[in-house]
């Protein structure tokens, strides 16, 4: 079931984000990437989330935080980071991140957002609707992408997307 997260779900989804995005380090060696729990944590901190959904049974079996962005030029439109997406490594590829991102689109629509962004992979995040966005951003082109909301709202626009601040905040060694 996806569902609101709450703020006593900030530990397990922050457990849940350190062992969905672990990984081998250069000679084997595993290490725990803890930038997503740092980011959860930033976005929360600053007032940055707009919403966060859990996928839930018995424990939180996936995330998604739907969070601030702006447009600069401000061209008067209503806009969201999706970032980060996550789910349980032993439940991954179970169709679990399609429910959390069907969800979190059906909810901006809700909300009247006009536009979202993400940096993914295109081939996966294709099937929800989204394209390789035009609009500026700091992140690689080719996985920078947006959904239009509003129709045709991101056409012929000369901007850039600018997360939240937690996005460029360095990590903690």
């Amino acid at each position: 079931m996806v569902e609101p997260a709450s703020a006593k779900d900030l530990e397990e989804i922050c457990r849940l984000m350190d062992s969905a995005f672990e990984t081998l380090a250069p000679h084997g060696h595993e290490i725990s990437s803890e930038a997503e729990s740092r980011l959860v944590r930033g976005l929360i901190n600053d007032g940055d989330v707009l919403f966060s959904l859990v996928a839930r049974s018995d424990l939180i079996l996936g995330s998604v935080f739907v969070s601030r962005l702006r447009l600069v030029p401000d061209v008067g439109l209503r806009c969201a980071g999706i970032a980060p997406l996550a789910v349980l490594p032993k439940f991954q590829s179970s169709g679990i991140g399609t429910l959390l991102m069907q969800a979190a689109i059906r909810l901006s629509r809700k909300k009247k957002l006009d536009a979202l962004f993400l940096l993914g992979d295109p081939a996966y995040y294709k099937r929800f609707g989204f394209t390789v966005s035009r609009i500026g951003s700091e992140y690689s082109s080719s996985h920078f992408q947006e959904l239009a909301l509003t129709e045709g709202c991101l056409s012929q626009l000369s901007c850039r997307a600018e997360y939240a601040a937690a996005f460029s905040e360095p990590p903690v060694e």
